[in-house]
């Protein structure tokens, strides 16, 4: 009996534990600077709390713009972490706590690394405001689904056209004239081809005539023949 009660213990521990993960502050979870609103859920007169949690990078978060007044139990009011329940655990060691009758007050924490207790964004999605005294839970923080993370910005370069001209001569033969084809290829980024072709033209023509004077001392000396 003691040591299947041993065995439940253990399998426990090694459950809580395994919840909890290290973090790296260059691997981005949500979008860093990302900011969730604090949502007050406990209300009661005389209680006022409001700010906002940030993201910061893979390692830190923050609370910002944050003002709080008539906390029940004083101080001991800190910042936890949860999967949308009402618990939770430490975010940072020291713990991360915020103070009662302050306001419009910036705050700065890291993810607690000791071990066994380690935290990053992967184990939690909303942060809470829990009073530890009363066991009370104050406000919380829920990260939207569109402050997930999914890399730095791109930017479209700038489309280039090449422009290519070929020009290709013509056969040419007596009597006639040459003919020059001109054809221009426009190439864009997006990798379709324009063609265009000028109608071929064609040079005046560059036989010679002949000229009926060259011919008269031709016909005197066949003339003389037939006599």
């Amino acid at each position: 009996m003691k040591f299947t009660t041993l065995i439940t213990t253990i399998s426990l521990l090694i459950t809580y534990a395994s919840a909890y993960s290290i973090c790296n502050k260059t691997n981005y979870i949500y979008k860093p600077d990302y900011v969730v609103p604090i949502k007050q859920v406990y209300n009661i007169q005389g209680f006022t709390v409001s700010g906002n949690f940030v993201i910061g990078d893979g390692c830190t978060f923050k609370v910002t713009n944050f003002s709080m007044t008539g906390a029940p139990g004083g101080n001991k009011v800190y910042v936890y972490g949860s999967n949308g329940t009402a618990d939770g655990y430490d975010l940072s060691f020291p713990s991360a706590e915020v103070e009662n009758g302050v306001t419009n007050k910036d705050y700065t924490f890291t993810f607690s690394n000791q071990a066994g207790s380690e935290v990053s964004y992967t184990d939690f999605n909303q942060f809470n405001l829990f009073q530890t005294t009363g066991d009370l839970l104050l406000a919380t923080g829920a990260i939207p689904i569109e402050a997930k993370y999914t890399g730095p910005a791109t930017t479209t370069a700038a489309a280039t056209t090449t422009v290519t001209v070929t020009t290709a001569a013509g056969t040419t033969t007596a009597g006639s004239g040459s003919t020059s084809t001109k054809t221009t290829t426009i190439t864009t980024k997006s990798g379709s081809t324009a063609t265009t072709s000028s109608t071929p033209t064609s040079s005046p023509s560059s036989s010679k005539k002949i000229d009926p004077r060259g011919l008269l001392p031709f016909v005197g000396l066949l003339m003389l023949m037939v006599i």
